[in-house]
């Protein structure tokens, strides 16, 4: 049996470390929810922001996935995934080798589970 008074201590200061401007950024908000075995070829997910992920696959590929808010434009949204890849160096770029398929969605988690899906399925 836990304590009660615990309980209630300990969900007010993951709340405080979530709104804390020094949080790590693996302490932050995760903003999309994954099931196990969602993403088999992904082995792990780091939320990185309100709107960004960070995945590694199985092929040890490093990408970082943004929801970008579209303020004005002609197609979609009104978010768009954004793509960079970590290099051997621990540099985060776009790679000039690899086209990322346009993806977007009505809302930043529909817009990265659909890049999600994408990153599972060919990276």
């Amino acid at each position: 049996m836990t304590d009660p008074t615990l309980d209630t201590l300990t969900q007010r200061l993951d709340h405080e470390r979530d709104r804390s401007p020094f949080a790590t950024k693996k302490e932050q908000h995760m903003p999309i929810n994954v099931a196990p075995g969602e993403f088999p070829n992904v082995i792990e997910i780091w939320g990185v922001g309100p709107n960004a992920i960070e995945v590694t696959t199985q092929h040890q590929r490093w990408i970082r996935i943004t929801a970008r808010r579209v303020i004005r434009g002609p197609r979609g949204g009104p978010y768009y995934a954004h793509y960079e890849e970590r290099t051997a160096a621990g540099v985060w770029g776009v790679n000039p080798l690899q086209t990322f398929p346009w993806q977007d969605g009505p809302t930043t988690e529909h817009c990265l589970r659909a890049a999600l899906a994408w990153v599972n399925e060919r990276a």
